[in-house]
Formats: structure tokens, sequence, C-alpha cells
């Protein structure tokens, strides 16, 4: 997929956040990512979990710990959520949810060090326990949908080469060597 309009302005609008952080402007900040973030809902482009999680230090730094985390609640992680669905329709749920726990395990990483920073060890310890059960989500979940993933490349490389595995090329038969061994 290319850059659309929308994708232009939302890295003009992370620029533009980036300068008032640095101007130490930062409630402004967080103003200009919500625009960016809302922006991000209409893209076709899928963003990295650093265009999602640069907002949460501008919280900390404004003086708005206590907010930031209900913002990630309600309004970031269901948008990372709704990023992936619509993002990666040709992949199956198992390694959509791969990413999405991936990118809140970041989420959860980033809300650990604006706790540190505000000397919080009790939500600290809180945001430690949830990266840690997201990250254990997706490394539990890959396998599973990197099989699921493998098994529909298979599926289609039968109805591409044929049912004769012998006319297929060596390197397609080597990448699905186990559904061969099974077959024959």
């Amino acid at each position: 997929m290319q850059h659309g309009k929308v994708d232009i302005e939302i890295s003009e609008l992370q620029k533009q956040a980036t300068i008032e952080a640095k101007n130490k402007s930062f409630v402004e900040a967080i103003d200009v990512m919500k625009v960016a973030l809302e922006k991000v809902k209409k893209s076709e482009l899928l963003y990295s979990d650093s265009t999602y999680i640069k907002v949460i230090p501008y919280f900390q730094k404004a003086g708005l710990y206590t907010e930031v985390e209900e913002f990630c609640l309600n309004e970031l992680i269901p948008s990372i959520r709704t990023a992936f669905h619509k993002g990666m329709p040709q992949r199956c749920i198992e390694t959509r949810e791969v990413h999405f726990f991936q990118y809140v395990s970041k989420v959860y990483d980033k809300l650990r060090l604006a706790a540190k920073r505000e000397k919080n060890g009790v939500d600290e310890t809180r945001f430690i326990k949830e990266r840690e059960s997201y990250s254990r989500k997706w490394q539990m979940l890959q396998p599973k949908a990197q099989q699921i993933e493998l098994e529909k490349e298979y599926l289609e490389a039968c109805d591409v080469f044929g049912n004769n595995i012998d006319e297929w090329p060596e390197v397609i038969k080597r990448q699905f060597n186990m559904f061969l061994q099974k077959a024959t």
C-alpha cells in the first residue's frame, strides 16, 4: 500500500508534536498526537508501535500522569486492535492477535517507564505484570499463528502449482516439506 494524503498529515503532526515537546509544551504535544492518532484510524497503512506510544511520556511530562492509563485503556489500545483487524484482513485472527499483544505489551512498558519516573512503585509493578502477561500471550500464540499461516500458504501453493508435487519448484517443495511428507 502507498502513503496517502492522510499519512503525510500524520507524519507532519508527529513532527509538530515533537517540536511542541522540545519546547516543553507537553499539553499541546498531547493534543497534536491525539489528532495524529485519530488520523491513523483513517489510514490504510499499519503504523509501528512507536506511533501509538509516543504520546505516553507527554502525559507524564505534562503532569497528567493520572490520566495516561485511562487514555491508553479507552483510546490507544482499542485503536491498536482496530488497526490490526482493518490492516491485516488477509491474516488469520491468531496472527493479528500476536501483533496486537506485542503492541499492548509495549504500551504497558511505556506506562511502566512513566510510573518509574513518577516514583510510583505500585503502578510500576502493576504495569510490569501487564507487560509480562501480554508478552506471554503473544509468545504462546505465535507458533499456532505461524502454523496456520503456513497451512494457508501451502493451500495457495497447491492452487498455483497443482496437485502433481513432482512439478513444483524445488524451493517450494522445501518450504512445504512438512506438508508434503504428510500427503505421501
